[in-house]
């Protein structure tokens, strides 16, 4: 199925039971398996040689050692104020000139979610640094951030406590991740 033609079954809200989260904890892109700061330095080589079209983070402790550990200010970075459920600071705002909010309870990606991401990506593809300040959780956002990005971009999240992984967007990963979500909902 090509991301064209189902943006119509993808703007609306998805939930994902335990079974559809456990198959999306095994990592989609590339495991850096290393501490944060080889872990980024490894991230800024890998950048160097695809030179992405857009960096997109998402959670609170990977976007926050992009920009404190890597000096590396995500085009869009997704946040909840949180990390395994425990809340947080994530004193980065400064870093970035266009700030958005969406509500997105557990276990979903909501309709609001992927307007509000897809408007965040279109701000970034025109220079702006964005942030994503999500009241819910923010974990499964990978999802849209990654459908909507354009092809060569890097989404970058965290296995918690064991690896940084980098998913390089391109047109397999997308047809098998939206194959993956559309099937899951029907």
């Amino acid at each position: 199925m090509h991301l064209r033609s189902a943006k119509k079954k993808l703007f609306r809200e998805f939930f994902f039971d335990e079974n559809a989260k456990k198959i999306l904890r095994i990592p989609l892109g590339i495991p850096i398996y290393k501490r944060e700061e080889e872990g980024i330095s490894i991230l800024k080589k890998v950048m160097e040689d695809f030179k992405p079209r857009l960096l997109i983070s998402i959670g609170d402790v990977v976007s926050y050692n992009l920009v404190t550990l890597g000096h590396i200010i995500p085009d869009l970075a997704v946040i909840d104020y949180k990390t395994r459920r425990e809340k947080r600071e994530t004193p980065i705002l400064e870093f970035f000139n266009v700030i958005l909010s969406l509500k997105n309870p557990p276990s979903h990606i909501t309709k609001t979610s992927w307007f509000v991401i897809n408007s965040g990506i279109r701000a970034a593809l025109q220079g702006k640094k964005v942030i994503i300040i999500v009241d819910g959780e923010e974990d499964l956002l990978a999802i849209p951030s990654l459908l909507l990005s354009p092809e060569r971009s890097f989404v970058v999240y965290g296995q918690p406590e064991d690896a940084l992984v980098i998913i390089i967007s391109n047109k397999y990963v997308k047809s098998a991740l939206l194959e993956f979500i559309i099937e899951i909902q029907e």
